[in-house]
């Protein structure tokens, strides 16, 4: 069975955004799409402007609920086609 790593989500923070697309490159790199498998959700949380779209967010970092609704429509179909 593979190992799924998912990317990390980004955040309001220009600074920290950067340092958080270096950690999922990184991911990315290891990730061969066999025994580990990236699971980039990060695009589905963005903005215009790159970052964490206000509407998925109450402080700039952590998800408030229509955040996490949407983490988990993203992986409800990774997660239901393991359970098969």
């Amino acid at each position: 069975m593979p190992i799924y790593a998912e990317s990390i989500l980004p955040s309001r923070s220009i600074k920290l955004n950067r340092q958080t697309e270096e950690v999922n490159r990184g991911i990315r790199q290891v990730s061969d799409g066999k025994s580990v498998i990236f699971v980039d959700v990060a695009p589905a949380f963005y903005d215009a402007n790159h970052l964490l779209d206000e509407r998925y967010t109450y402080d700039g970092l952590h998800l408030n609920t229509d955040g996490y609704l949407l983490w988990k429509r993203w992986l409800d179909p990774i997660v239901e086609s393991l359970a098969n």
